[in-house]
């Protein structure tokens, strides 16, 4: 009977969940044998430790060194904002935001909208590019444009 319960009822090794970061969610794997939780991160399969997460120790970056990130953005045809980012800070790079305001054909601005960026490869080391991204549901339409800055980057530093 135990057999086939576990069997029927358990049939995976993993419960599935997730964690919600600012506007990001990221999947959540619990094995059921060990309590061990893992989280899918861009970088891949991450390891929870209790009372700890993977983001515990950044920090935002002083003005002196987010002033050493720069870099150019677009908006995809498939509803993402994105942009290339030079770190020429002596940080490691987690997380951008960005302020993005909208500016019609008329010139008129919409009210600007603040974006929390995931890098592509999991963090942008220092003196490296790497490109940032946040799926923000919206395309520029015919004849819009906008106009980005970079507010804040969090982010660790160990040296």
């Amino acid at each position: 009977m135990i057999l086939l319960l576990g069997i029927f009822v358990w049939p995976t090794r993993y419960k599935y969940d997730h964690i919600t970061y600012g506007n990001n969610k990221f999947p959540v794997r619990i094995d059921r044998l060990s309590g061990q939780a893992e989280a899918l991160y861009p970088s891949g399969w991450t390891i929870i430790t209790k009372g700890e997460t993977k983001d515990s120790k950044l920090k935002e970056l002083p003005f002196a060194e987010l002033q050493k990130v720069t870099g150019k953005a677009w908006f995809t045809d498939y509803g993402y904002f994105k942009c290339k980012v030079y770190n020429g800070s002596d940080w490691t790079i987690k997380y951008l935001r960005v302020s993005v305001t909208i500016v019609n054909p008329d010139e008129s601005e919409e009210s600007p909208r603040i974006y929390k960026l995931i890098p592509k490869d999991g963090s942008c080391e220092p003196y490296t590019e790497n490109e940032f991204f946040k799926k923000v549901g919206y395309e520029l339409e015919e004849g819009q444009s906008f106009r980005w800055s970079l507010l804040s980057a969090d982010g660790t530093n160990e040296g």
